[in-house]
């Protein structure tokens, strides 16, 4: 990974993935779990090679855990 970090929606800290089984036609819900959209649907995108331009994006423990320290490091954590 580049020192460039790439904000892709599936990294999202404030992402939650989930079955809701009152939507028949789409059951897979993206959930923001962000204070400010709480329970809303994520704005993703969802799509290979696209960034997410949500302003709340910051990156879950998963992808914290691949960044170079120096990235990591610099990160300002909320």
């Amino acid at each position: 990974m580049s020192g460039r970090m790439t904000c892709m929606a599936i990294d999202c800290r404030w992402l939650r993935r989930t079955i809701d089984s009152g939507h028949a036609q789409s059951p897979f819900r993206t959930i923001c779990t962000h204070i400010v959209r709480d329970g809303k649907d994520c704005v993703g995108p969802f799509l290979e090679d696209m960034e997410t331009d949500c302003r709340l994006w910051d990156p879950n423990e998963r992808l914290a855990a691949r960044l170079p320290a120096s990235v990591r490091d610099g990160w300002q954590w909320q």
